[in-house]
């Protein structure tokens, strides 16, 4: 092609031409425009037909249309639209370094980023000590730590620093915090090499949250760098991680016992069919001690000799296993320390008002579920999921106040965020909001 038929054709800007490394063009150019973007796409649809058609991209190139310029042999034009998204679904199934998929779980305990293709790489308290502005003015509030580093500093912080758990109840309680939260725990991963910047990113989300609290925490994530927000359902979440699929006609129910709330969640086909939830969880079991402690033996002990109890000697059932551990805690009456020995029994005491608040949840929405899923959840029984489902005999106690067989799904603290996970490879997130 030479002369006036070069005249012809004008060059496409190199601002708008991308460099084909894997892919070659035909060593003969055709002579037209129209017959270039002919000849390129059915060269570039011959050669990704084989490797795109299980994954429905190859239909996205049928609908290119024609563009101006003339084409270089290694080039290829780069305009907007279908073309974009066939290149961008070429790249993802190349696995090349675009914007990467994250599923988020931010929960009041903890915080867990999962990322495509790579799984579970942040697994952080959900904490954030920040340093106050001086009070002359004229300086933002700092993160000063962020994550387990920021858990192990409460109680023991300067004035000058606060601490604050910005997620209370699983719906944000501090804007502010959890944005600076969320911009460091992507960043941690980030830095790991494992996070592109402006990542796209599904969040988990309380079920009952309302629509300024799922307004709040997408708009925590877009503030903290994310190109794209989905919510997720933690119900959903937490049925895909126990292993539960999407597409099953089998009904089941998922109790997810977290560390703010208590969800219950009968799926069927991907969606809830019935769900309820109660500000009950981790945090109440930590509290319920707290006051136990102090009401029988007249000592006040902290949240993380509380969490201790809690995790070592808790129990939800009588009989069993018999332990115990001596904590230390400030004598009300003396004002001193003071040691003392606590049993597993006394904990079955201390825990009694939160287990009941799940039971009633639970069996009211056993009662709410539809007929035609009442012998689906005899047959498969329930699963539980979250924190919570690690206390020492949770599920014979739900088992013996239902009459159905419990279940804890394997690894249920990371059930959500696994189930977030499978939700972007397999399904599509956002099929589910």
């Amino acid at each position: 092609m030479a002369g006036p038929a070069l005249e012809r054709h004008r060059r496409v800007p190199r601002r708008y031409r991308t460099r084909l490394i894997t892919l070659k063009f035909p060593p003969r150019l055709p002579l037209t425009r129209s017959d270039a973007v002919r000849g390129w796409h059915a060269s570039l649809r011959k050669r990704l037909e084989a490797h795109v058609r299980p994954h429905g991209i190859v239909a996205a190139a049928s609908s290119i249309d024609a563009a101006s310029g003339a084409f270089e042999p290694g080039f290829a034009l780069n305009p907007p639209g279908s073309f974009m998204a066939l290149a961008l679904a070429f790249a993802r199934r190349l696995k090349l370094p675009f914007r990467a998929d994250i599923a988020l779980d931010v929960g009041t305990a903890n915080t867990r980023i999962h990322v495509r293709g790579k799984g579970l790489v942040l697994n952080e308290a959900s904490v954030i000590c920040t340093r106050q502005p001086p009070p002359t003015g004229g300086a933002t509030r700092a993160p000063q730590s962020v994550g387990a580093d920021a858990k192990r500093m409460l109680g023991r912080l300067p004035a000058h620093i606060e601490g604050v758990r910005p997620i209370k109840g699983g719906v944000i309680a501090h804007f502010a915090e959890t944005q600076r939260m969320i911009r460091q725990f992507i960043g941690m991963a980030r830095a790991a090499r494992t996070v592109p910047s402006s990542p796209r990113v599904t969040v988990s989300i309380a079920s009952d949250a309302t629509h300024i609290e799922r307004r709040a925490i997408r708009e925590a994530v877009e503030a903290a760098g994310a190109a794209r927000v989905t919510l997720l359902e933690k119900p959903i979440a937490a049925a895909l991680g126990a292993g539960l699929s999407a597409r099953d006609t089998v009904g089941a129910v998922v109790v997810d016992i977290g560390a703010g709330t208590t969800e219950v969640g009968v799926i069927a086909l991907g969606s809830v069919a019935h769900k309820a939830s109660a500000r009950v969880g981790g945090d109440a079991f930590d509290h319920a001690i707290i006051g136990y402690v102090r009401r029988k033996h007249g000592v006040l002990i902290g949240e993380h000799t509380a969490e201790r109890l809690k995790q070592e000697v808790g129990c939800a059932v009588c009989g069993g296993r018999e332990t115990s551990l001596d904590v230390t805690g400030r004598s009300l009456l003396e004002g001193v320390p003071r040691m003392l020995r606590i049993s597993s029994h006394e904990m079955v005491e201390a825990l009694t008002d939160p287990l009941n608040q799940i039971v009633t949840l639970l069996k009211g929405a056993l009662e709410r579920t539809p007929p035609e899923l009442a012998a689906d959840i005899v047959g498969r029984g329930i699963v539980l999921t979250g924190g919570g489902a690690l206390l020492h005999g949770i599920e014979r106690r739900l088992a013996e106040e239902t009459g159905l067989r419990v279940l804890v799904a394997a690894n249920p603290m990371t059930c959500v965020v696994r189930g977030i996970g499978i939700a972007m490879e397999t399904l599509g997130a956002h099929a589910f909001e």
